[in-house]
């Protein structure tokens, strides 16, 4: 989580709009096997036990390469995969950016929809963050800049496994939430889209208004410092031993575990500082649900801007979408925003 920040700032990437600071960072060969790095050696030895199906898929993850030019390959998992494309809504999983989900404590969250999902006979797609699993070129690297163009490729991907009208309800937290409100407003403006968006369930998202000095001062703070006492209250939510454990191995593993997974972390950042969702809510299709959740003390997420943006979303209609700002931080992804997401799944319009 540190790292990226850090990153950002010895570089100078917020005051430098032609991205000379991003090449200086991958002006070095990237790293091509993950395997043979320590802590993803370590990270594998100390992966959390699901069940046997959701173990097989983890280990077993499926690849896509881009067809937008860039090339990019992007690792993928489906989950309930007997259910893929028979006529139900697939939940699709965007994971965020400094809690990554390719390995540790975001695959409880991906677990228990998955469960949630199996019992509306639904299949899970789980999209990894682009540069966290598999090795990228330095100008593949650089592209990862284009917010738009990454929520297009995660379309792209998802065109490539279903059938034509296939219905999706899309969610995630922090870079996933905006995953989702980019991919939902981008498939609106697709000649004939093959997808249909029914759900989105965006926790604690960013990047929907600029950041001026002070936010960037804040969410500095934030990721560095101010994460130290959210993450401690995360680890003894109670006091099991077992569950201390559990919960510190996750956190363990969210560390980066490769130099390509710090630069990814570092140019994906200067995206969001640069807020690439201002005015996203009025793209929104109106038949689309949104749920919003935010927590009062995440500075990232900006929610006291939040209401404000959906009333200037005429065209959506004012009973299709809930803000919700609950009281925590931006950790507050990890128990609180689960537990939302789970409510909120197979949500019907009379639901809400």
């Amino acid at each position: 989580m540190v790292l990226a920040v850090e990153e950002l700032n010895l570089y100078g990437l917020a005051e430098n709009p032609d991205l000379v600071g991003l090449k200086q960072i991958v002006s070095e060969p990237v790293q091509e096997d993950y395997d043979h790095s320590f802590l993803g050696r370590v990270s594998r030895l100390l992966e959390p036990n699901f069940n046997s199906d959701f173990n097989r898929e983890l280990q077993d993850p499926k690849t896509y390469i881009s067809t937008d030019g860039s090339n990019i390959p992007m690792t993928y998992r489906v989950f309930n995969q007997e259910y893929l494309n028979n006529g139900n809504p697939i939940v699709v999983y965007n994971f965020s950016l400094f809690v990554p989900g390719h390995r540790g404590a975001e695959l409880p969250s991906v677990f228990e929809i998955t469960k949630v999902a199996r019992e509306h006979n639904s299949a899970v797609v789980a999209i990894t963050t682009d540069g966290y699993d598999q090795p990228l070129t330095n100008q593949q690297l650089l592209s990862l800049h284009d917010f738009k163009s990454m929520a297009n490729r995660k379309l792209d991907l998802l065109e490539s496994i279903s059938t034509n009208g296939q219905e999706l309800i899309i969610t995630g937290a922090s870079l996933g939430g905006m995953m989702s409100y980019e991919m939902a407003a981008l498939n609106s403006k697709r000649l004939n889209p093959k997808l249909k968006i029914l759900e989105i369930i965006s926790i604690c998202s960013s990047g929907h208004n600029a950041y001026s000095p002070s936010d960037l001062s804040c969410v500095f703070r934030q990721f560095t410092t101010g994460e130290i006492v959210p993450a401690a209250k995360y680890l003894v939510q109670d006091l099991d031993p077992l569950s201390i454990l559990k919960r510190s191995l996750e956190m363990v593993q969210t560390l980066p575990t490769s130099a390509q997974q710090v630069m990814a972390s570092s140019i994906i950042a200067y995206s969001i500082l640069h807020s690439p969702l201002v005015g996203v809510e009025k793209e929104i299709p109106p038949e689309t649900i949104v749920i919003d959740e935010l927590y009062a003390d995440d500075k990232v997420s900006q929610p006291q801007y939040r209401n404000s943006n959906w009333k200037k979303a005429r065209e959506h209609p004012k009973n299709k979408h809930r803000v919700l700002i609950e009281n925590g931080n931006h950790l507050t992804l990890l128990t609180h925003g689960l537990m939302t997401t789970l409510h909120y799944l197979f949500l019907t319009k009379s639901q809400l």
